[in-house]
This record gives structure tokens, sequence and C-alpha cells, in this order.
């Protein structure tokens, strides 16, 4: 009696739940306890049953989630890298364009001041082409 004055009333409930349900199941007759234990299967089977299902359906959605989650990345990653590709790809080839219009314009006799007015290259930039 000395380790139930110890512990907190909820342990001694359930304690005492337990031995109030083994005490009922001793007095059953063997038709009352097959019928128990029969109805104790089932409903152990029941919840078995669901737990399974739930388990199971959380790892399809994971895997159906992760997977659609996937396919959007990669398809937001493209047309992100896309969109940077052609900004950068503009970019150079403006740059390009500028280069080989100064150099054209340098090779036609056109003053550096006048190539840097027009471009906006400087005049050391100009030099060097």
């Amino acid at each position: 009696m000395e380790v139930l004055e110890r512990m907190p009333f909820k342990g001694r409930k359930a304690v005492f739940d337990r031995l109030e349900q083994m005490a009922s199941k001793a007095n059953m007759t063997v038709a009352e306890r097959q019928q128990y234990e029969e109805e104790w299967k089932n409903w152990n089977d029941y919840y078995n049953t669901l737990d399974y299902a739930k388990k199971e359906g959380l790892e399809a959605g994971y895997a159906e989630g992760l997977q659609i989650g996937m396919e959007k990345g990669i398809a937001e990653g493209m047309e992100k890298g896309m969109a940077e590709g052609i900004e950068k790809g503009m970019a150079e080839g403006m740059e390009k364009g500028i280069i080989l219009t100064a150099r054209n314009l340098k090779q036609a006799g056109i003053s550096k001041k006048i190539i840097a007015q027009t471009t906006g290259l400087s005049t050391e930039e100009i030099d060097q082409l």
C-alpha cells in the first residue's frame, strides 16, 4: 500500500481502474469471456487498421507532396534560370555591340571624344580597341 500512497492521483486511478477491469473479467462466464475477447479483438483490429491506414496515408501524402514540390521547384528554377540567362546574354550582347561599334568608328577615323559620347565608353577603353 505504501507504493500507492506515493503515486500521484492519476496513477492510483489507473491502477484501480485496471484492478476493476481484471475483477470484472474474473467474474465472467465462459461465454461472456469469449464474447468479451471477441469484441476486444474486433476493437483492437479496428483501431490497428485505422492506425495503419493513417500511417500509409501520411506516407503517400508526403511522397506525393514531395514529388509535386520537386516538380514545381524545378519548373520555377528553370524559369528563373532562363530569365537570368536571357538578361545576362542581352547585357553581354549589348556590351559586345558597343565595343564593335566603337572599334568600327575608330577605324573610320571618328574622334575619341565623339565615340565616347555616342557609346558611353571612356577614352581609355577606346584606346585599348
